[in-house]
């Protein structure tokens, strides 16, 4: 839907669609008949609106058309994108648009008013969602991992923060910028909302903050009290799940085997110190030193809202302030309030099921 107007882009599905899948329906609602349509080689993988452009999604393909006329702007060759992942900015004037990139983990950002093309490494592992803001100043990106939301510069690619969701793995459904850009608000699989504070002054490049490669290891910020608060009993019980291994197998199992051939405490303790070096030249992926460190340092989501795991939600920011929306597949609607100073669980302040009228989810 265009806004709030009469235009709707209609794209078929299900068993018995009303109009294929390879074609897209430009439909006046006003009218109530179609005024245009595009037509494709392959399924419409999604569409993007705005006032003067319309963006359509294949599976390996970008195709940005003019609104009033229809004409072909240009096209984008991407990685596979099943799941048709693109941004475009919304606020009049320069237009950005965010897709994937050729690469694992890259994303590319076009640049119409600037007529220039930047690719950022986002991720070690695939994209698996991205936001932008509607001045198109920001995007934050997700892996497949879904432990980690980054958030870059538009303009110049650079890491601005980063933010963690959880220490295990979760689908990512959606991103969303606050509309002042204070916060950013994430959905996943595991059924919690969160809602992060953004320490970023938009109005400054960073350009001092190089850009990660895609197997690096991302700079942290300083742990925020959010994380000591509402995460204390997890902090503890990852830290012994990180460390009771490496101690078991570089401390433990050491003095079992040597103990027989009695060999002094000062040798024991050389031989772990020498392990413990080993390890650490090896790399991570050897050893757990290093882990906790980067674990500690995250900054964590100051609110959160709970609903069921395994449902798909999208989230968004509403026009009241501290205000967030959740729409689910199941047909459910939520509204909650959160706190920006003391953080915690959310205020469920509406609650409907637009499938289920009668019931409530």
């Amino acid at each position: 839907m265009l806004f709030r107007c009469n235009i709707l882009a209609l794209v078929g599905g299900g068993d018995a669609p009303h109009y294929p899948p390879n074609k897209v329906m430009i439909w006046d609602d006003h009218q109530s008949r179609c005024i245009g349509e595009l037509s494709f080689k392959s399924p419409v993988r999604g569409v993007r609106l705005r006032r003067d452009r319309i963006v359509v999604v294949l599976e390996n393909k970008i195709f940005v058309y003019n609104f009033a006329d229809l004409k072909l702007v240009q096209q984008i060759e991407t990685a596979p994108n099943p799941k048709g992942l693109c941004s475009v900015s919304q606020q009049p004037g320069s237009i950005v648009l965010v897709c994937p990139g050729a690469q694992k983990g890259q994303i590319r950002v076009e640049h119409y008013g600037a007529r220039k093309t930047k690719f950022i490494n986002a991720h070690a592992s695939r994209v698996a969602c991205f936001a932008l803001s509607q001045d198109g100043r920001l995007i934050a990106t997700a892996s497949t991992k879904g432990t980690l939301v980054r958030i870059f510069n538009a303009a110049e690619g650079n890491l601005l923060q980063e933010v963690r969701r959880g220490a295990d793995r979760a689908e990512i459904y959606s991103l969303a910028f606050s509309n002042n850009l204070q916060y950013l608000a994430v959905s996943s699989d595991k059924g919690t909302i969160h809602v992060f504070n953004l320490k970023i002054n938009v109005g400054l490049t960073t350009n001092d903050k190089p850009l990660p490669a895609p197997d690096a290891d991302v700079p942290h910020m300083s742990p925020s009290f959010s994380f000591i608060k509402a995460n204390a009993v997890s902090t503890v019980f990852t830290a012994a799940y990180y460390v009771f291994p490496f101690f078991l197998l570089q401390v433990l199992v050491p003095m079992i085997i040597f103990a027989p051939y009695s060999l002094s405490f000062s040798k024991l303790l050389l031989y772990i110190s020498f392990d413990m070096f080993f390890c650490l030249k090896l790399g991570n992926e050897h050893s757990m030193i290093g882990v906790l460190p980067k674990y500690f340092h995250s900054e964590w989501s100051v609110a959160q809202f709970r609903l069921h795991e395994g449902e798909q939600y999208i989230v968004a920011f509403g026009h009241e302030k501290n205000t967030v929306a959740v729409v689910g597949m199941d047909g459910s609607f939520y509204r909650c309030q959160f706190d920006p100073v003391n953080g915690g669980e959310m205020q469920q302040l509406e609650c409907h099921n637009f499938l289920k009228p009668s019931d409530q989810p």
